[in-house]
């Protein structure tokens, strides 16, 4: 699948995209705030797109966060759907040295458009590191709510009503599978 916006475009990862996938995951400025970076063998990068992209489930969608020209900028996904409450997690990562270029307020946006227009999905829940302060202050930016906080997450929400009232006036993503 691919989604276009003005300045990035989603596009689900083949398996010739797990190299970089893995750079992302192990690269210690991008993932800092998310816990420290992961490193992945080939192995269970292998097994990580069996689950989560090829064949997948119906519980989560990833896709990678690419400019116009098509070079990879981070990721942008959600995880773990609920049906029964058509809830799910977000996830974001852009690469450290390419933020703060407006590229993952637009992946956020060109995705939860999708979630919530095309998916059918009610509310995204973001559980939030605390020491994430960077990460809490951007969804905050968005339109996410901080609704709880535990010993390990500051959770933060966005419903379908609260983004369509924020981005609508926005032309949507277009799509092609």
């Amino acid at each position: 699948m691919i989604i276009t916006g003005e300045n990035v475009v989603l596009r689900t990862p083949t398996p010739a995209d797990l190299p970089y996938i893995r750079r992302l995951w192990a690269d210690p400025e991008t993932m800092r705030e998310v816990g420290g970076p992961i490193a992945l063998d080939e192995e269970r990068a292998r097994r990580w797109f069996t689950a989560m992209v090829d064949p997948g489930s119906d519980r989560d969608r990833y896709f990678l966060i690419c400019d116009q020209q098509g070079t990879p900028l981070g990721e942008v996904g959600f995880h773990r759907y609920d049906p029964a409450e058509r809830t799910a997690e977000f996830n974001i990562k852009v690469e450290g040295r390419r933020r703060f270029g407006g590229h993952g307020f637009e992946a956020a946006r060109l995705l939860l458009d999708h979630y919530f227009n095309v998916f059918g999905g009610e509310a995204m829940l973001d559980p939030v590191a605390p020491a994430n302060v960077a990460g809490q202050r951007a969804l905050a930016r968005f339109g996410f709510a901080r609704v709880g906080t535990t010993d390990e997450a500051v959770v933060f929400r966005i419903d379908k009503r609260r983004f369509n009232e924020l981005y609508a006036k926005e032309p949507g993503p277009c799509e092609r599978p």
